[in-house]
């Protein structure tokens, strides 16, 4: 998500924005500039035209009458709050799909026990379904649509997988297979996971909705381990990732930087 969010969007509606604005604005000044004078109205209005293209380069503006414009700080405001947005609707939309994910054989009233066997194969093709998504869907809302279906499933799948051990899929090439591991840490987190998962984000996972998935299995973990047992060196991998791979406005940052506030 710039790099694309894990909901898959590209098209950033920025540029028109500002030159409709600029447009009403400058429209404004030249009425003013016709019927009266040029005037600090004027030059004032045209300022105003102007401050969409300054965002990027100017801290702080100041008008005549006190108007000030704190240009860095409302823009990181308001990406990570749109990145917040972006996160919530994708946990909002996996509730709704864990809700109604019912593993084949199995239906959605009193928990019925399956062959782990079963279990992973089920993850397996799981896996294939979500790396056909990726391969063959354009990248959108649609897509991260589909995606969040598909590890819905495998939650809801891996809560009987009791034996499986996700750390193997961690360092695997394939992004299904390590979808299984998130969502298997996901459905049974264990504080064991917490060093390989931190390792597969930071250095393996090349996927935007691979390291929201990662983000959020190590939030699982980590809400189960002792704080004693979350190395600061883990923090400090997590810190530098934050700030080099990912930018405000991403749900991906969204979420870590509200999972470092709270440990420090």
């Amino acid at each position: 998500m710039s790099n694309q969010n894990a909901t898959g969007g590209d098209r950033n509606p920025n540029i028109i924005l500002s030159c409709a604005f600029s447009a009403v604005v400058l429209s404004i000044a030249s009425i003013h500039l016709f019927w009266k004078k040029l005037d600090a109205t004027f030059l004032g209005l045209v300022a105003i035209a102007a401050v969409p293209w300054l965002a990027a380069f100017l801290k702080k503006m100041e008008l005549p009458g006190g108007w000030k414009f704190e240009f860095q700080e409302l823009k990181k405001q308001l990406e990570e709050t749109r990145g917040t947005a972006e996160s919530a609707n994708m946990k909002a939309e996996t509730a709704t799909e864990l809700a109604s994910a019912a593993p084949p054989g199995r239906s959605a009233g009193p928990a019925m026990a399956r062959p782990e066997s079963t279990v992973a194969a089920e993850l397996e093709e799981l896996a294939k379904e979500y790396n056909g998504i990726r391969d063959s869907q354009k990248p959108g809302w649609r897509r991260t649509s589909n995606m969040t279906a598909v590890v819905s499933k495998m939650i809801a799948a891996a809560r009987d997988a009791e034996n499986l051990d996700p750390k193997g899929f961690l360092s695997d090439r394939d992004g299904g297979r390590r979808l299984i591991a998130y969502a298997a840490t996901y459905a049974r987190p264990k504080c064991d996971y917490l060093d390989n998962l931190v390792t597969c984000l930071t250095t393996v996972e090349d996927s935007h909705f691979g390291q929201y998935w990662a983000i959020q299995a190590i939030k699982k973990v980590m809400a189960v381990c002792e704080p004693s047992a979350i190395a600061p060196e883990l923090v400090a991998k997590l810190q530098r990732f934050l700030e080099i791979r990912l930018n405000p406005g991403e749900d991906r940052y969204a979420e870590l930087s509200r999972l470092l506030k709270g440990l420090k």
